[in-house]
């Protein structure tokens, strides 16, 4: 019997569809079961080109989890197999994934480089909605550099593609990262817009919601519009993205605090600590998790009962975090996002709990 007609090729094709309809869902562990399951059938008929989806898959929910180790095995597995059968929309794929999965591990640069490759096939083989993503990648690795006129071409060309393929999840995920960069380049009363538009497109698709919700709120907390960005940060903490639950609810405390509702800012740092403590148990190298876990100890320590611990613990935690994060990357445009959201928490800081965390958290006195 030819591989193609073998019982096992069909079976396995829906497990793949349940799988990624699972993915989409963010249900991440059943996702991971079906794409284990295809695998193996896969691998029994030798199907070389299901085998390769299938570890493509696999690599995204493990970075989806934080387990950034796994995410790079799996995706390196897929990309041999893709080289191997010549199937270059594939390759370019994979990289565009693998450079994902070293930005979270603060490797902008070596990202960059697989994004360019990346996007390089995109244009040989006039795959528009590939060109699209890639730019997207390519646009989030220049933010991190602090390259931001580079990184709105990119966001700004990958929207325009998106639009014209009527990509509509597509285009949230744009629209979103379009408003982030515009915080980080001072212009948050210009990212309201694209991060409003991001969110209405995405109610329905819970991949993008929670970071579409997060970068609303951050433009509303540095426009100015607290209420605003307090509603949206509370939408995206109900969505259950663990790459993104620790900004969300970091970014909760902060408009809290903000508010002067020190309880609940107080509960929100709390949880976004435990996310980000559960993300780095996946792997130590999450540097934005470390970050998360230093705004996080850093907004404790401003809302802490004292003399209930104190703040002196939880200023020494955020500087370990803060350390270990900027020991693995001081992109420019990683710490001036953070520094952003420190001068947030420095705004309630009467007394001076934080003073020289600054310092630690934008790279300085490392030895500390």
């Amino acid at each position: 019997m030819a591989e193609s007609q073998a019982p096992e090729v069909p079976e396995a094709a829906e497990l793949v569809d349940q799988g990624i309809h699972e993915y989409e869902a963010g249900r991440i562990a059943p996702a991971m079961r079906r794409f284990e399951q295809a695998l193996r059938l896969y691998q029994r008929v030798n199907e070389v080109t299901g085998m390769a989806d299938c570890l493509g898959n696999l690599g995204n929910c493990h970075y989806r989890l934080g387990q950034m180790e796994q995410a790079i095995d799996y995706g390196e597995d897929a990309l041999t197999l893709r080289r191997g059968l010549g199937d270059w929309p594939g390759v370019g794929l994979n990289l565009s994934n693998l450079g994902c999965y070293y930005m979270v591990l603060g490797q902008t640069h070596r990202a960059a480089e697989y994004f360019e490759q990346a996007l390089g096939l995109a244009g040989e083989w006039e795959d528009r909605r590939g060109r699209a993503m890639r730019l997207n990648n390519l646009g989030n690795a220049y933010s991190a550099l602090g390259e931001l006129a580079r990184a709105l071409e990119c966001f700004q060309e990958a929207l325009a593609l998106q639009r014209a393929l009527g990509d509509r999840p597509g285009e949230a995920v744009h629209l979103a990262n379009l408003a982030n960069a515009l915080v980080d380049d001072g212009r948050a009363a210009e990212a309201v817009a694209p991060a409003r538009e991001s969110v209405k497109i995405c109610r329905a698709h819970h991949l993008q919601a929670s970071h579409s919700y997060t970068a609303l709120a951050l433009a509303c907390l540095f426009s100015g519009d607290l209420a605003s960005a307090r509603v949206a940060a509370e939408s995206a903490r109900q969505y259950d993205e663990p790459n993104n639950n620790h900004t969300a609810l970091v970014v909760l405390g902060v408009v809290a605090l903000r508010q002067g509702d020190r309880s609940a800012a107080q509960s929100a740092f709390a949880a976004a600590q435990e996310q980000a403590r559960l993300m780095r148990a996946r792997d130590a190298r999450n540097v934005d998790a470390l970050d998360a876990w230093g705004l996080a100890a850093s907004g404790l320590a401003l809302t802490c009962p004292k003399p209930d611990l104190g703040e002196t613990q939880f200023v020494a935690e955020a500087v370990t975090a803060f350390q270990a994060a900027r020991a693995i990357n001081r992109d420019a445009g990683v710490v001036q996002r953070l520094l952003r959201l420190l001068a947030e928490l420095e705004a309630k800081d009467d007394e001076g709990v934080l003073a020289g965390v600054r310092e630690v958290a934008g790279g300085g006195a490392l030895s500390a």
